[in-house]
């Protein structure tokens, strides 16, 4: 159960990834998430591709997220067939919210010796971190507020001389 609701939250997250990629991309720079808040140089197109590296960083770190729960299944091979290990073949599916590894394990004349089987539930936290300051970022407007970006000095937003 637990781990059919980690495979449809990865579905979820990838679905979040891919939609908030795409809202960066036709989002106006000025209305970007944390737009007004950036010196600058990295406002306008530097922080929309700011903006989509994080995303992809953060889904790319969130693969190895914090572990909540691992079962592990091992299953060993007969007793006549125990020969000296020739190969061991690995396969890994990790996905942001759930982990799957099997390793089978063969002796040199390819008979079977054993394999293991590793399921990991896991939270994502560096991607549910960056996509959760997106969405805020979103929700609040995104952007600069007023006539001037909060850390433009006073002098520089008016154009008036004292």
């Amino acid at each position: 159960m637990l781990d059919s609701i980690a495979l449809a939250l990865s579905g979820l997250a990838v679905a979040v990834l891919l939609a908030f990629a795409t809202d960066c991309m036709r989002r106006e720079p000025d209305h970007l998430p944390l737009a007004g808040r950036v010196p600058r140089a990295l406002a306008g197109r530097p922080l929309r591709w700011l903006w989509i590296a994080a995303l992809a960083a953060s889904f790319v770190g969130g693969l190895y997220g914090i572990p909540l729960r691992e079962r592990r299944d091992v299953r060993e091979g007969e007793a006549e067939a125990a020969g000296p290990p020739g190969r061991e073949t690995r396969r890994t599916l990790r996905l942001p919210f759930y982990v799957h590894v099997e390793t089978v394990t063969t002796a040199t004349d390819g008979s079977f010796l054993g394999s293991t089987r590793s399921t990991r539930t896991q939270i994502p936290w560096a991607f549910l971190a960056v996509a959760g300051i997106y969405a805020a970022g979103v929700a609040g407007g995104g952007g600069a507020t007023g006539d001037r970006a909060p850390l433009t000095p006073p002098s520089a937003g008016t154009g008036a001389r004292r």
